[in-house]
């Protein structure tokens, strides 16, 4: 299986397998911070600034860190900076930000949500979390329905949550993975708040530097479905299971469907035996599309089963989703039968009688030259 050859219908096979969608996409942001350069100062550069729109407030893109690929947003000491946000005013949500503490933070900062901002004018908070490096704590500190307080997690990336639901006015907190406090939205920290999410704020409050990442506002229901079949013809095929003959080509079928609703922008294909077979490829895949590509490869073995993972990006690699699906090839070996001359293996039996007098021939020749020589 080391030599292979991929079919990838990227560009005509695309257009014809995307199918026609009813679902449309719910509004979402996302940024890894690839995009920009190290020691960038994040003043009106992909939608953040200094709260107030002052430059001395802005984050600063760093590589001293990274949670996806090698630059993350540094908010040290003197740092409020700020992300405005339109469309977010209906269904469910989760505000994500993965947070790199290190243990030789001093301070407190905050990751703040508002429901209404503007520079300069009246502001109301719906959610603020205060990271306490001194105490070791992660606060809801608002007001809290239910919870409050998670145990900080230092040296290493974690991702702080908000489910959101704008339709019940309930927010919900997660810190790696874990809820720790619940609240209504409108009424989290200013009270009296709007339904609507509109802006981030990563307060540094005199605290030494911490780090953020792959920051995203994305529809809370996020799923894909993925499937895998196999052929002999060279098809998609219609099974995820088959015989097949040593020493033939089989051709796998990769194949999934976008079953939430937020758009995905690019892809990676992963299969345990045959490697990397779709590096990550940008692909807008909507909200009920579909997609498929095929990887046809030598089979010799007696059986063996190929399980692939397909992770499904947004916002460069903000948000990731992923679906795992197998298939299994099963060894046929090759019938092997003598058949006459020319014949079609009726009249093998004619051919093994010949072969048995021949070598009863040379046994009988054999003995009588034995007792002539004697």
């Amino acid at each position: 299986m080391k030599r292979k050859k991929m079919i990838f219908a990227l560009v005509l096979a695309a257009l014809a397998l995307m199918v026609a969608v009813v679902v449309l996409a719910a509004p979402a942001f996302g940024d890894d911070f690839e995009a920009y350069a190290n020691g960038t100062v994040l003043q009106g550069v992909g939608g953040w600034k200094g709260w107030d729109n002052s430059p001395a407030a802005a984050g600063t893109a760093s590589n001293a860190q990274a949670h996806s690929g090698s630059i993350s947003m540094a908010v040290g000491p003197a740092a409020d900076a700020v992300h405005e946000f339109t469309g977010f005013n209906s269904g469910v949500y989760d505000i994500i930000a993965w947070t790199y503490l290190p243990s030789t933070t001093t301070g407190q900062q905050y990751f703040i949500v508002l429901n209404t901002y503007a520079d300069g004018g009246t502001n109301n908070w719906s959610a603020q979390v205060l990271l306490d490096a001194a105490a070791d704590t992660v606060t809801a500190d608002m007001n809290v329905s239910s919870g409050g307080t998670a145990t900080t997690i230092e040296d290493q990336w974690v991702e702080l949550r908000i489910n959101v639901d704008l339709t019940t006015d309930v927010q919900t907190l997660f810190y790696n993975g874990t809820q720790f406090a619940t609240a209504s939205w409108t009424g989290g920290v200013s009270g009296s708040g709007a339904l609507n999410i509109d802006a981030i704020d990563l307060f540094g409050n005199g605290a030494s530097t911490m780090y953020y990442d792959d920051v995203a506002i994305v529809p809370a229901n996020r799923s894909v479905t993925v499937n895998k079949t196999v052929s002999t013809d060279g098809s998609c095929g219609a099974s995820s299971t088959i015989n097949a003959p040593y020493n033939s080509n089989v051709t796998y079928c990769y194949q999934i469907t976008n079953s939430g609703n937020l758009t995905y922008t690019s892809h990676v294909v992963v299969d345990d035996q045959l490697g990397t077979v779709l590096p990550l490829t940008n692909l807008a895949l909507n909200p009920g599309a579909s997609y498929q590509f095929t990887v046809t490869t030598p089979f010799n073995q007696n059986s063996v089963t190929n399980v692939m993972t397909w992770t499904a990006y947004f916002g460069g690699q903000s948000v990731a989703t992923s679906g795992s699906a197998s298939a299994t090839v099963n060894g046929q070996p090759t019938d092997v039968s003598l058949t006459d001359f020319g014949g079609n293996g009726s009249n093998a039996w004619i051919l093994s009688a010949a072969t048995l007098g021949v070598l009863g021939l040379l046994a009988g020749a054999m003995v009588v030259r034995r007792r002539q020589q004697g």
